[in-house]
């Protein structure tokens, strides 16, 4: 009997001692488990969740006695991806493993996390699968990262490209546009001619508008940039965008009662506003309803990195609804891309969104879009607050049209251009001196520093920019008036120290009118 009792003692110790060392190993692994960074979890046979680590925790917002005995993809899997996910977990049932997958989680908070997964599984004695445990790595901040890179190396390449042609393109716009405007000038409203005319200037004007929307894009555009508010931005531009949008479109305001003050380019934002009305128009087929609205945000750290801002601050923010046909996540994904169009040929350049992306960028904000197809799409402007009073414009007021008697300086280095810029100032009544670069201009102006009152100078020639003309001419005649004319973009002029901000500058291709009225204005000290 003692012996009997002495055996079932030991049995007792020794089952004690091998839960004990269960224990340890339980608690090994348990330790394990929640250290390492990687998402673990252990899934049985049929996909219910037995084992949630500390990082899935973090990630996806759930604790472990919330999510443990539910189905994986009954919790954590979005709708789109449960028969994919399924699929995968089939497959590891059935023994094909190791295997690599990526796949969101939707997160407690309703937030997506991307996660890419190292899948294996644990074999019971007979060979089957018992368990399927599934390694995974939160890559959604990289993807994040990715995308605004591959974004970013996007809209330099545009940027390079447009600012590369910008200049020859633009001495070609401005030829065109200028003969034809003096053509059109010439003939009669009610001649046969001026139809065909008419084309050839709206063709042009498009053209430029073509090259103008790729610099926007790509942020190398210039701005006039002034305190604004964007109440009253949206308030200007709203008839318009009811002409645009169409009677069966009704376009309702929600405008909130704070300041709402931007440092901004107006009649950028107001383009902006456009182009969104136009995206929104053309998912409206049949008619609906497009809202804009505005609010005061504050975003923190967090809100600020998702948003892709430089950090934490107080911002406007414009949202554009419309109640058209929606976006599936593919076209989500290159909705403001470049060209990138859904319209059939000949119906869009797949300009508006990407040049509407490149303006927002360049005033230091962002873009996001929530859509989905059958149920509308919605864009969301943060543009950062500034503390400054807006100033109120004035009426522009269009001079007519007039020419002077006084002789100007031209100096262009393309032959077309500086033809067709002294053509139409000899028409104007003015005198004009021409030059081919910049060191005739300077040796022009000294033959005849007496009778020349303007200087009208290209700001890229040979031999001596137009700033360099400028700065040599001044040293004899400081009060002399001068326009700076130039096909390049603002930021290589601004980069390059061509350009001061102080001086007059028009953009090629400029129109006749414009150009005439501008020379006029400065002569008279307007």
């Amino acid at each position: 009997m003692t012996e009997q009792n002495d055996n079932a003692g030991q049995q007792v110790t020794g089952r004690k001692e091998a839960d004990e060392v269960l224990r340890k190993e339980r608690d090994f692994t348990n330790a394990v488990l929640d250290t390492v960074g990687s998402i673990v979890l252990v899934l049985d046979r049929t996909g219910k969740i037995v084992r949630f680590n500390r990082a899935c925790e973090e990630v996806s917002g759930y604790t472990a006695q919330e999510v443990i005995g539910q189905y994986v993809w009954d919790l954590l899997i979005p709708p789109e991806q449960m028969e994919g996910v399924k699929g995968v977990f089939r497959n590891l049932v059935a023994g094909m493993f190791p295997n690599r997958y990526e796949n969101y989680w939707v997160a407690k908070d309703g937030s997506r996390k991307l996660i890419d997964w190292s899948n294996t599984a644990l074999l019971a004695p007979d060979g089957s699968v018992e368990f399927v445990i599934p390694t995974g790595i939160d890559i959604t901040e990289r993807k994040r990262l990715e995308a605004q890179l591959r974004q970013s190396q996007k809209m330099e390449s545009i940027g390079t490209l447009a600012g590369g042609i910008a200049h020859d393109f633009n001495n070609i716009l401005t030829a065109i546009i200028g003969y034809g405007s003096l053509l059109q000038m010439k003939v009669p409203e009610n001649d046969p001619l001026r139809h065909s005319i008419d084309q050839i200037l709206s063709s042009a004007n498009r053209a430029a508008a073509l090259t103008q929307g790729l610099l926007a894009y790509s942020r190398k555009q210039l701005l006039k940039a002034q305190p604004v508010n964007v109440n009253e931005v949206i308030r200007k531009v709203q008839l318009l965008l009811t002409r645009l949008i169409g009677a069966d479109i009704e376009l309702k305001t929600m405008l909130t009662d704070k300041e709402v003050t931007v440092m901004a380019d107006a009649g950028q934002i107001e383009q902006v506003l456009m182009n969104f009305a136009t995206n929104a128009r053309d998912a409206m087929p049949d008619g609906g309803y497009l809202f804009i609205e505005t609010e005061e945000v504050t975003l923190n750290e967090e809100a600020a990195r998702i948003h892709q801002f430089g950090g934490p601050g107080t911002y406007a923010a414009i949202t554009v609804t419309d109640s058209g046909t929606g976006m599936d996540e593919r076209t989500r994904e290159r909705i403001f891309d470049p060209f990138f169009t859904t319209k059939e040929a000949g119906k869009g350049t797949g300009l508006g969104l990407a040049i509407a992306y490149g303006i927002i960028q360049q005033h230091k904000g962002t873009i996001s879009v929530d859509s989905e197809v059958g149920r509308g799409s919605t864009f969301k402007i943060y543009l950062p607050l500034v503390q400054a009073d807006v100033k109120q414009e004035l009426p522009v007021q269009v001079s007519p049209i007039k020419g002077g008697s006084e002789t100007v300086l031209l100096a262009e280095d393309d032959e077309v251009v500086r033809e067709l810029t002294s053509h139409v100032l000899s028409q104007f009544g003015y005198k004009v001196i021409e030059a081919a670069d910049g060191e005739e201009a300077v040796n022009k102006f000294m033959e005849n520093r007496h009778l020349i009152k303007m200087l009208l100078l290209d700001v890229i020639m040979p031999k001596k920019n137009g700033r360099e003309v400028f700065s040599k001419i001044r040293i004899f005649q400081p009060e002399i008036k001068v326009l700076f004319l130039s096909g390049y973009t603002a930021d290589i002029m601004h980069q390059k120290g061509l350009l001061d901000d102080d001086v007059d500058f028009i953009m090629k291709p400029v129109p006749v009118n414009d150009l005439l009225r501008k020379i006029r204005a400065i002569l008279d000290g307007d």
